[in-house]
């Protein structure tokens, strides 16, 4: 692909103690086939080898930029820190942990279009890299168009699997206090344009311990009890939040 024509992406690499699992997602993001890209990097105060291994990559990749917080923000609101910064027309959410296919942002740009936000299906692996044979559609089913009511209460869209306009950044800000940024955005996004889905996996989503989100339940077992009390308590919360 020419770069001289496409438009800036910015991956926006929220990092914590993630030294175990850094490198790899790094490679996958610098090797991306698409040419015109920015990564951004908030470490939150990380206290392990993270920043070494962020700055032994910034001076080799002149694409990735890196900001270290003074204090520690937490998940959600380093997030949001981050997409405020990003230069690019278009912003792809990136957590430290997971391994992208190198064509991961073509394929998804390609997809993009008219659409505010698309997303795409990933396979679950487990701490040591391997196929747990799951993928996110197995359990949720995706859902694509421009009606709120479908991500009203339901969130099928990770914020790892994300490419979204720039433009959505006028309307998402402050992130509520409760829940998670990804549901948030995208139920915002689907009041001010169109979603979209690509079936395809392009993301080797990583189940390990220190996960902060277990969409799928893939590090538990629940009773069903156990279940509905936690679906109870997430749709109590996202009340809370749009009477906000």
């Amino acid at each position: 692909m020419n770069n001289s024509s496409l438009p800036l992406i910015s991956i926006a690499l929220c990092t914590y103690n993630g030294c175990k699992y850094l490198r790899p997602q790094l490679e996958s993001l610098v090797n991306q086939t698409y040419p015109n890209l920015e990564i951004s990097i908030y470490d939150d105060c990380s206290t392990d080898e993270t920043p070494s291994i962020i700055q032994e990559y910034a001076k080799k990749f002149p694409q990735i930029k890196v900001h270290q917080n003074p204090r520690n923000l937490g998940y959600q609101e380093n997030f949001a820190a981050n997409f405020k910064a990003c230069k690019g027309d278009l912003i792809a959410p990136c957590d430290q942990d997971d391994i992208w296919a190198l064509n991961k942002i073509e394929k998804l740009f390609d997809l993009l279009q008219d659409h505010i936000l698309v997303y795409h299906d990933s396979e679950l692996i487990d701490e040591e890299g391997k196929s747990l044979g799951i993928n996110i559609s197995t359990r949720l089913n995706f859902v694509s168009g421009k009606n709120p009511k479908n991500f009203l209460f339901f969130n099928c869209v990770s914020g790892h699997s994300m490419l979204f306009s720039r433009d959505l950044l006028k309307y998402i800000f402050p992130f509520p206090k409760k829940g998670f940024y990804d549901h948030w955005m995208v139920f915002v996004a689907s009041h001010y344009g169109s979603i979209d889905y690509l079936s395809e996996c392009l993301v080797q989503y990583r189940q390990h311990q220190q996960n902060l989100t277990d969409i799928l339940g893939a590090k538990r077992k629940e009773t069903k009890l156990q279940t509905t009390i936690s679906r109870i308590q997430r749709e109590n919360n996202w009340l809370e939040i749009c009477a906000e």
